[in-house]
C-alpha cells in the first residue's frame, strides 16, 4: 500500500555519458545531485543510473544513490533503485522503486531496509524534480 511522502527533491543532471552501444542502442549513464526534505531534514542527493532504451520506446532503469543530511553527518542513506521512463516531448517521466539502506545515520534510520516508490521528472534543460512515497 502506498504511504506517506519520505522524500521531495529537486535538482539538475549533472553529466551524461554513454557507457555502451549494444545492436545500435546506446546506454547512458545519469548523475543527477538534488536538494530536499526528509521529516523535515535538509538532505543533498546524488544518484548516478543507467539507461537502457526499449523497442517500445520506454526506457528500463537502474541506479544507486546516496542521501546525506545537510548538518554534516557522514553516514549516509543508501539505496538501490529500478525504473521505467516514458519520454514525452522534453519531458521524462521515470517511476518505479528504491530499497534503502544504512548502517548508523540516526536521523535517516527510519528508512532502513524499507521499501519507497518514486516518480522523478526530467525535465528540458536538464531540471530534475522527484517525489518518494513509503511502500507499506
Amino acid at each position: 500500500m502506498l504511504g506517506n511522502i519520505i522524500i521531495e527533491a529537486t535538482g539538475k543532471v549533472e553529466n551524461r555519458r554513454v557507457v555502451a552501444i549494444e545492436g545500435g542502442i546506446p546506454q547512458i549513464e545519469v548523475t543527477v545531485s538534488q536538494t530536499g526534505t526528509i521529516r523535515a531534514a535538509e538532505i543533498s542527493i546524488l544518484i548516478t543510473y543507467l539507461n537502457f532504451p526499449n523497442a517500445d520506446e520506454t526506457i528500463y532503469t537502474e541506479g544507486n544513490g546516496v542521501i546525506m543530511t545537510k548538518d554534516g553527518n557522514v553516514n549516509p542513506l543508501t539505496w538501490t533503485g529500478q525504473g521505467v521512463a516514458k519520454i514525452t516531448g522534453q519531458i521524462s517521466k521515470n517511476v518505479g522503486s528504491i530499497f534503502f539502506n544504512t548502517t548508523t545515520n540516526k536521523k535517516l534510520s527510519f528508512l532502513n531496509n524499507s521499501v519507497g516508490v518514486f516518480e522523478y521528472f526530467d525535465e528540458d534543460h536538464g531540471n530534475v524534480r522527484g517525489t518518494i512515497w513509503e511502500w507499506k
